[in-house]
């Protein structure tokens, strides 16, 4: 079941209607230890891996990693099981992939999560 305000109440849906778009992303941030300004990333089939400069604070890196995979049975509250998933599914990519799945280890704000739509998304504000 999947929850959110409107306003007037909770709209809930059931994972039922909810289709799933076969990817996974994982949103983050970790200390920063890549030089320059600009977004970076690494591009595979099915995989995508990049980092950029956080300009509201020069310590932190924005981190991103988003993955195809088919529907996977994780608990949305074990942050450890999340990303031994994202370990899983990177493993071998070339490029600064590996510095990279470092950086989850390292951050307390990343965030995992698989992307869906439900019946009542507003795709043109999305």
């Amino acid at each position: 079941m999947r929850c959110r305000p409107n306003s007037h109440a909770w709209s809930c849906t059931s994972d039922d209607h909810v289709s799933r778009l076969g990817h996974y992303a994982a949103p983050g941030s970790c200390p920063t230890t890549w030089p320059g300004k600009d977004s970076v990333g690494h591009n595979a089939p099915g995989r995508l891996a990049s980092v950029g400069a956080v300009h509201r604070d020069p310590t932190q890196a924005g981190a991103f990693f988003g993955f195809a995979a088919p529907k996977l049975s994780y608990d949305r509250h074990n942050p450890e099981q999340q990303k031994r998933l994202l370990g899983n599914a990177f493993s071998g990519l070339g490029w600064d992939v590996s510095r990279l799945l470092a950086s989850p280890h390292q951050t307390l704000d990343l965030h995992f999560a698989p992307c869906n739509l439900s019946p009542d998304t507003d795709v043109m504000s999305a």
